[in-house]
């Protein structure tokens, strides 16, 4: 009867693979018909994208900078896009069809500017003029041309979101959206270089670019980076509650990418590398990273396209190891092209075609790994993407899109040595060498029908995504060798491939393959301009999971009064997570096989061989599954959180929210064995993590355009250590411990953080961040390198770090040459860890070591030079 099941199981798993992958081309069939046959119908209407501009000023017509100002309506996906004013309050949006749209300006201390019915004409539209009030004018009843925006149409758990200005002129570490995205109150940069989001890894989160996945399809890793120059707007979900988005437990990410324009421009920023000095002598280049962005249309009225090009070189010295064997060196480039195609007034095509080659040397050296301990790593992918949106006449939008990612990886150590696990940190080389070649399709299709009235007004949306992913691969393991602090061997650890053999001869092969599904309905009920509902209900299926599973969501969006200076929010909602592909074939891994040493070097008894296993929970217990790829359970979160939000005078806003969290039945690995000499690594859905987080955000504006924003965030975040991605992922762990619940590598139970944008005299330009927060725990272990005491009991001192940096912008004298007249020069020079505080990155964790406790890996203050300039 098990194997009639067995064999009935795994039936449905490949007939929906099958039907996963044959929904896919389908998409690539439907995007195919459109494209074909619409412009044998239209191409006699078909009209270039046009571009709204605008300027944001005050009653008395001083210009605001730092705006919000947000689009909505045409085809523009039911978000809208978003935008920022700059220093003299314009903005700009690109790539518009013909149609009707409605802007909203918001701002601290300023009337909201709402025009709506704006029409877009094949002949463009005037720019925008918008005044915006201070409160205090407002209060006096100074007139107003524009609408009081509508508390209505919010989300009920809008993101956080990082505009262009911010993202450009804060003195954040490198010019790639990853490295901006800790100024987010909650979100946590680990040591290990991790983002974490709601107490989550960003593995157990979700990464959207233009609408589609961009992340590691192997691991979930947010290794798919993109240049700064690209992107529109930088949106951080902790809690999205619209049914849309599927397969994450943690938060979400999404990035929407500027639109080509069809006037020629062009923008060269940091190309002045930094260099960087030894005794008073230069010893080279520190770092260069410049970044070329330009724009410009392709064939007349019809198509556009913009490319966004870093190079990145990076040499990042390690406190507490001698140079010049203290740094590890990152290079790579990223290009991000954009072509856009007007099929008709009515019909849009965007494709996307993105490159992004990175390697790195010695990536994970700390001041007790050094270089010949250490691994590199490598990547190299692409993706190429198209999306289209057409609008019906009776108002209602239907978006497609499909993607196809190809992601190459390999990490490999310095030498054949076998590894050492030392009191005193690593020794020998590193252990594992790994190679993964990976492919990933994606389609996705929803259409928002027109608006309907009924008790209020309903947006309702429904729609659907498929998504195939595979990769194949290699693991292969040199011994490792646990010493004592006198140099004896404790432990000896071997890795076994197929037969028997040691993986150093022969390697693991490694490949596994997962389709999911998902559909959805959602509604947004504006029950009138004061509250309105969110309503939806998701289905979401995998094929190395549970086929069928559901996930509703609800929230909700009040103000008390007209004003809208009071807005509540709350919501709930269920969230289904994708299974790894490293967990689909977790049996394939090399066998571990363990030798015991007495203290006197003899064997302690037979070698214990540790099988690779799965299992998943049952109402009675474990149940071990025959195959990996057949696990039949998919990991899931609940997340519920409350916010108020209250503008206290014209200047000073406040906000105060609360959000628990619950992930379960997450996949963690745990020795456990099963006789003298038989053992298994079980990889089981028994994990659990919970995170509860309490945020104050006070946000200053004033009429210069001055801002500050300032959060103080009190969380706790405890879970399961042994999560698969936190033994693989980025490297494997040499060394696997007994499971334990306890607190997660990234909980820091306070933190302050607080970033603004000064404009001072002189057209300078001052932008601080200021960073404070608990340390990271860290666990005691003993000279077997097992848990001694409370797993993750300990922690690093309280981190603090002041960064800032100071611009200029000057114009060049329009005779220069090859176009550089008339353009801007901006200089900036910035500071990071400016009061040089003494913040640790590592400590001798282990009892037997005679540094027991100390601190290490001390930072340093660093000092940049940026020169940007552009039409």
């Amino acid at each position: 009867m098990q194997s009639l099941w067995t064999r009935t199981f795994q039936g449905y798993h490949r007939d929906y693979r099958k039907t996963m992958r044959a929904g896919f081309y389908f998409f690539v069939g439907v995007l195919a018909f459109t494209f074909l046959s619409a412009p044998v119908s239209r191409a006699a209407v078909a009209q270039r994208t046009q571009e709204l501009t605008g300027q944001v000023v005050n009653e008395k017509a001083y210009p605001i900078g730092g705006v919000t100002c947000r689009l909505t309506g045409g085809m523009l996906p039911s978000e809208g896009i978003t935008v920022t004013t700059d220093p003299l309050g314009k903005f700009s949006v690109r790539g518009l069809l013909p149609g009707r749209y409605d802007l909203t300006c918001t701002a601290l201390g300023y009337t909201p500017f709402v025009r709506t019915g704006l029409v877009v004409t094949a002949a463009g539209i005037a720019p925008i003029h918008a005044v915006m009030p201070t409160l205090k004018k407002a209060l006096q009843k100074v007139e107003v041309s524009a609408a009081p925006a509508k508390v209505a149409e919010q989300g009920s758990a809008p993101p956080t979101k990082l505009g262009a200005q911010e993202l450009t002129t804060l003195p954040i570490a490198e010019q790639k959206f990853k490295a901006a995205l800790p100024l987010v109150p909650g979100v946590i940069r680990s040591p290990t270089g991790k983002i974490n989001i709601k107490g989550a890894v960003e593995n157990q989160g979700m990464l959207l670019v233009d609408g589609a996945q961009a992340s590691d399809p192997v691991t979930g890793s947010f290794d798919i980076d993109l240049s700064i120059d690209a992107i529109q707007s930088l949106n951080v979900y902790k809690a999205p509650f619209s049914p849309q988005y599927s397969g994450f437990s943690g938060g979400l990410t999404t990035i929407e990418t500027k639109a080509p324009s069809y006037k020629w421009g062009w923008d060269l920023n940091d190309f002045f590398p930094g260099f960087r000095g030894r005794s008073g002598h230069l010893v080279g280049v520190n770092d260069w990273e410049p970044r070329l962005d330009f724009t410009g249309p392709l064939w007349k009225h019809n198509l556009s396209f913009s490319e966004a090009f870093i190079y990145d070189l990076l040499k990042i010295p390690v406190r507490g190891l001698a140079w010049p064997h203290n740094e590890t060196k990152k290079e790579s480039y990223n290009s991000f092209t954009t072509l856009q195609y007007v099929v008709s007034p009515h019909h849009l095509m965007s494709f996307y075609f993105h490159l992004f080659p990175q390697k790195q040397e010695y990536a994970n050296i700390s001041a007790l790994v050094h270089q010949p301990n250490s691994s590199n790593y490598s990547e190299r992918g692409f993706s190429v993407q198209a999306n289209d949106s057409y609008q019906f006449s009776s108002g209602g939008i239907l978006s497609t899109l499909f993607n196809y990612t190809k992601f190459d990886a390999d990490a490999w150590g310095q030498g054949p040595e076998p590894m050492l696990l030392t009191p005193d940190g690593y020794g020998g080389n590193y252990f594992n060498i790994w190679r993964r070649a990976s492919d990933q399709e994606e389609g996705d299709i929803m259409y928002r029908f027109p608006a309907y009235k009924w008790l209020g007004t309903h947006q309702f949306d429904i729609g659907g995504d498929l998504i195939n992913g595979s990769y194949t691969g290699i693991s292969q393991s040199h011994p490792i060798f646990v010493t004592r602090q006198n140099g004896t061997f404790a432990e000896q650890i071997n890795f076994l491939g197929p037969g028997g053999i040691p993986t150093s001869q022969v390697p693991a092969s490694l490949s596994a393959q997962n389709a999911q599904g998902a559909a959805f309905v959602g509604d947004h009920w504006m029950v009138n301009d004061h509250a309105a509902l969110e309503l939806g209900l998701q289905y979401y299926g995998q094929a190395v999971g549970q086929l069928v599973t559901f996930a509703p969501r609800f929230g909700l969006v009040f103000s008390p009064s007209s004003s809208g200076r009071t807005v509540i929010r709350s919501g709930v909602g269920v969230f289904k997570s994708r299974i790894p592909l490293l967990a689909s074939d977790f049996d394939s891994n090399p066998t571990q096989m363990i030798t015991l040493f007495d203290s006197q070097g003899n064997v302690l008894g037979a070698p214990i061989t540790y099988q690779n296993r799965c299992a998943t929970r049952t109402p009675t217990g474990l149940q071990i599954v025959p195959d990996c790829s057949d696990l039949d359970a998919t990991p899931y979160n609940l997340t519920w959180q409350v916010e108020l939000d209250h503008q206290i005078t014209s200047h000073v806003a406040v906000k105060f929210s609360y959000l628990q969290s619950g992930t379960f039945r997450d996949f963690v690995i745990n020795p456990v064995e099963t006789s003298p000499s038989e053992a298994m690594l079980l990889l089981a859905n028994r994990g659990a993590a919970r995170y509860h987080e309490f945020e104050t955000l006070v946000s200053y504006r004033d009429e210069k355009g001055n801002e500050l924003n300032t959060s103080y965030v009190r969380s706790r975040s405890r879970g399961d250590l042994n999560s698969i991605t936190g033994v693989f992922v980025p490297f494997q762990e040499p060394f696997i411990r007994p499971d334990a619940y306890a607190n997660l590598d990234a909980d820091v139970p306070n933190r302050f953080i607080s970033w603004g944008i000064f404009h001072l005299p002189f057209k300078i330009v001052f932008a601080p961040i200021i960073d404070w927060h608990t340390g990271f725990p860290w666990s005691t272990i003993n000279d077997l390198q097992n848990y001694v005491g409370v797993p993750n009991g300990r922690r690093f001192p309280g981190f603090f770090s002041f960064d800032f940096k100071v611009w200029k912008r000057l114009p060049l004298p329009h005779f220069l040459p090859f176009g550089l007249g008339g353009s801007k020069l901006r200089w900036g020079i910035g500071f990071h860890n400016a009061t040089n505080a003494l913040d640790p990155l590592a400590v001798y964790n282990n009892i037997a070591s005679p540094y027991y406790g100390h601190f290490v890996g001390f930072q340093h203050r660093v000092i940049d030079i940026n020169v940007d300039t552009g039409r």
